[in-house]
């Protein structure tokens, strides 16, 4: 309903982009996101035969590919809070 989506997007704004206030982003945060999802992708492009898409997920042949491509989604995923609130803040801008 529009009600919930809206009191959604409300508690969404609270909990995650109210507490930066202008110019309080932390660009370094953000470009170091960005260097992670640069090196996931330039990993899995460097490999092309090293994995492939089953279900929606991606399977690895090789296991060290797979720690490495775990490792780099599981920090991208710890960032990605932190990226798009700061995000925000230099979009404003």
């Amino acid at each position: 309903s529009p009600e919930a989506r809206a009191l959604a997007q409300q508690q969404l704004q609270a909990t995650i982009f109210d507490k930066y206030r202008k110019g309080r982003f932390n660009k370094a945060r953000v470009l170091h996101y960005l260097e992670r999802q640069e090196t996931f992708y330039q990993l899995l492009t460097d490999n092309p035969k090293g994995f492939t898409l089953r279900g929606g997920s991606l399977y690895f042949y090789n296991k060290s590919l797979h720690r490495k491509a775990d490792d780099l989604n599981r920090s991208l995923m710890q960032g990605e809070v932190d990226f798009f609130a700061n995000w925000r803040q230099i979009v404003e801008r």
